[in-house]
This record gives structure tokens, C-alpha cells and sequence, in this order.
């Protein structure tokens, strides 16, 4: 009778069993592995970031010349800041003393200048295109 306690094998019922906790499991793993990927909105919230800056320098401004790449602002004090592109980053220099970057990663800043105000377009290094028309407060 000993012959019959030996029995360690699988079954068929475990086989089957573990077969279906396998099954179960991997569209939850595949769901949880798809939303763990990242997509940054960096770039799209600097250029907007950009944009909200350079509207309220036109609005605190008195005076504004617009040409093809850069845009030179005159304040109330009488300071002039210069707008433009420098290499891959987009810089304010004030008094032509100094500079602070605006924004970075830009292949193109271009402005078209209006008569009631300035359409902005920017071309980051990855591609991305963004505009925005700002205009002259008076």
C-alpha cells in the first residue's frame, strides 16, 4: 500500500488553476505598465509660461518696435529690455547690461509685427510650434 501515499505530482485541477491566475493577471499587468509611461508637458508649459510674461511686459510697457526677431520695450522709468533670440534660448536684456533667459530650447522665435499688436511664434527644438498674438495696451 505504499505505492499509493506517493503521490507528488501536479494535477490536471492545479495546472488549470494556475493557468487561469496567469490569464487574470496579465492584462493588469500590461494596464499597469502602459500607464506608467510618462509624457512631459514641459515644453508646452514654458512656452506658455513665456507667453504670459511677454504679455504683461507689452501691457506694463509705454513704448514698443517690433521688427522680424526681436521687440524692444520702453517703460514707464525708461528702461529699454530688448526681446530676442540668443542661440537655442529666447533672453531679455535690459539696458543692454546683462540678460535673463525667458525661455530655453527654441530653434525659432519670429514676431509679425500689427498694428495693434505683435503675433509671437515659437518653434521649440522638438518641433512643437506655438503662436500667440498679444496686443498693445494703451
Amino acid at each position: 500500500m505504499d505505492y499509493l501515499k506517493a503521490e507528488n505530482g501536479f494535477s490536471m485541477v492545479s495546472a488549470l488553476f494556475t493557468l487561469s491566475i496567469l490569464l487574470t493577471t496579465l492584462p493588469i499587468l500590461a494596464f499597469a505598465i502602459q500607464s506608467t509611461q510618462f509624457h512631459s508637458k514641459y515644453d508646452e508649459l514654458s512656452v506658455q509660461q513665456f507667453f504670459i510674461i511677454l504679455q504683461k511686459e507689452v501691457s506694463l510697457s509705454t513704448y514698443a518696435e517690433v521688427d522680424d526677431h526681436s521687440i524692444i520695450l520702453e517703460s514707464m522709468k525708461r528702461d529699454t529690455a530688448n526681446i530676442h533670440q540668443y542661440q537655442n534660448s529666447v533672453r531679455r536684456k535690459l539696458n543692454n547690461k546683462g540678460h535673463e533667459i525667458y525661455i530655453r530650447d527654441i530653434k525659432d522665435f519670429s514676431l509679425i509685427p500689427y498694428e495693434w499688436g505683435v503675433k509671437v511664434n515659437i518653434t521649440t527644438l522638438q518641433g512643437e510650434e506655438h503662436e500667440k498674438i498679444i496686443s498693445y495696451y494703451q
